[in-house]
């Protein structure tokens, strides 16, 4: 693949896409899950290629790049992964700001 418009958005979940993939990652209450589907007009309805669940937000962010990186290019796989950090950063402590204070 590689080449063409790349987004990132970030929210409940941290959501890369492309015209044809989107790798999506989540907290869940069982650790970090990584999605790839196929997305676009003429790929059908969206498909998942690939699914999994780390307790490690490390090796969810390696797997995301490379789920990233195979559906692009080296670049856009290092840019995904650092923007993917700085929202693990985010979902860390604002569960840890929660956890202080007594609501779960």
């Amino acid at each position: 693949m590689g080449g063409g418009e790349y987004a990132i958005t970030a929210g409940e979940a941290f959501i890369w896409k492309s015209e044809h993939a989107e790798v999506t990652l989540s907290l869940t209450g069982e650790g970090w899950m990584v999605r790839l589907s196929t997305v676009g007009p003429l790929s059908g309805p969206p498909t998942v290629r690939h699914q999994a669940r780390h307790r490690d937000a490390r090796l969810a962010t390696f797997d995301l790049m490379g789920r990233v990186g195979s559906a692009s290019n080296e670049e856009e796989m290092v840019r995904a992964g650092s923007h993917a950090v700085q929202w693990i950063n985010a979902q860390q402590r604002t569960r840890n700001h929660v956890h202080q204070n007594g609501v779960r």
